[in-house]
């Protein structure tokens, strides 16, 4: 066998091999099921090698100090604001006034993007940065009931507050205090190709 031809039979196995090897881990995982059973169309990530892997991605939505919230704002102009939140292993939930900008929006519009960013270093003697995120479109949904707004309360100082009695202040303002919870419908999570070299991914070149 020549030597072209046992590159070229190489190459199609690997390219295979890689191919069963998303399907297999795309298929399995709740986040991802739980997309395809939404039915929304989502992109595929043109530069596919720095994904991250769906475990990162939920220690990112897990651990994210805040998140920017997108909506359809005024007259056409996209409105995005940084807010704090927290997510459940199913949803997230943020919490607002109960007038406003981002509140007008989404009773227009429901759907919604996130954008929780886990790390941005400027490395200024490579001109880039080394970064690392994820972006949730989702739809959100006002919360209604007092327990429910409670539960979303106690989750949400949980997090920010861990170790300290919420009660006395989630009583202070449950009366006028906005719960949002927004489901997920597709979620997706990049990294600077530096990072994913240094933590032995693919460090193939990609095309611009």
């Amino acid at each position: 066998m020549s030597a072209w031809r046992r590159h070229y039979r190489y190459c199609v196995f690997q390219r295979t091999g890689h191919i069963l090897a998303h399907i297999l881990h795309h298929h399995t995982h709740p986040l991802d099921n739980r997309t395809q059973s939404i039915g929304m169309k989502t992109r595929n990530m043109r530069r596919f090698k720095q994904q991250l892997p769906q475990i990162e991605i939920e220690r990112i939505l897990r651990q994210g100090k805040y998140c920017v919230l997108a909506v359809d704002g005024d007259d056409g102009f996209p409105y995005s604001v940084p807010v704090n939140y927290v997510y459940d292993g199913k949803d997230i939930f943020i919490h607002s006034a109960p007038h406003g900008h981002k509140i007008d929006a989404l009773i227009r519009n429901s759907k919604c993007s996130l954008c929780i960013v886990d790390r941005d270093d400027v490395i200024p003697e490579e001109f880039t940065s080394y970064f690392r995120s994820v972006i949730v479109f989702g739809s959100a949904h006002f919360i209604e009931t007092t327990d429910e707004k409670i539960a979303a309360l106690e989750l949400l100082c949980g997090k920010y507050s861990p170790g300290i009695d919420p009660h006395t202040e989630i009583n202070r303002f449950i009366k006028t205090v906005c719960i949002i919870r927004i489901h997920i419908e597709s979620v997706s999570g990049k990294e600077a190709i530096e990072i994913t070299r240094a933590r032995g991914g693919n460090n193939e070149p990609q095309e611009e």
